[in-house]
């Protein structure tokens, strides 16, 4: 499950506060605010649409599509893919915080988690923890870790 915080504001007015809430990856947002149910809406062939509730105004609806799109780990799995293309065959998000990569077949599987398990965290954006589970072709072996997203420290001056 996945759940967004999201403020609007339009012009000079008080500010609301929405949850964005999907309970898995197939499935459609849901705005809800102050507990109740407002509306569902997904992308479907590359457009936003509202499924239900009344309708949203142009600006929250573009506001809440924009904070959805801008979340890291839309991204993510195409990242891993990009990287990772000749080895993974599939990388499904359940959360936020946990991610299924499926390993093509005929890749020699715990190589390929060593591998893994030194490098993503170079790629994660988010500030907290992500679990992977990784699982070759057959799902015969599986190996999980758990990545910390790298803390970028810089220091100016000369050293003594």
């Amino acid at each position: 499950m996945i759940e967004l915080d999201y403020f609007f504001t339009q012009s000079d007015e008080e500010s609301s506060h929405y949850q964005l809430i999907q309970f898995s990856q197939n499935e459609p947002w849901r705005l809800v605010q102050d507990g109740e149910l407002l509306g569902s809406l997904e992308k479907w062939n590359g457009k936003w649409k509202q499924l239900s509730g009344s309708p949203f105004s142009d600006a929250l609806l573009e506001g809440i599509c924009k904070l959805i799109e801008s979340q890291h780990y839309h991204r993510l799995p195409a990242q891993l893919l990009s990287r990772w293309g000749n080895v993974i065959a599939e990388v499904i998000t359940k959360s936020d915080d946990e991610y299924l990569v499926i390993c093509k077949e005929a890749v020699s599987f715990k190589s390929f988690a060593g591998i893994f398990s030194k490098f993503v965290s170079t790629m994660l954006k988010d500030e907290w923890p992500v679990r992977f589970q990784l699982f070759n072709a057959d799902f015969s072996e599986d190996f999980e870790i758990t990545a910390h997203p790298v803390k970028a420290s810089y220091s100016f001056g000369w050293k003594d």
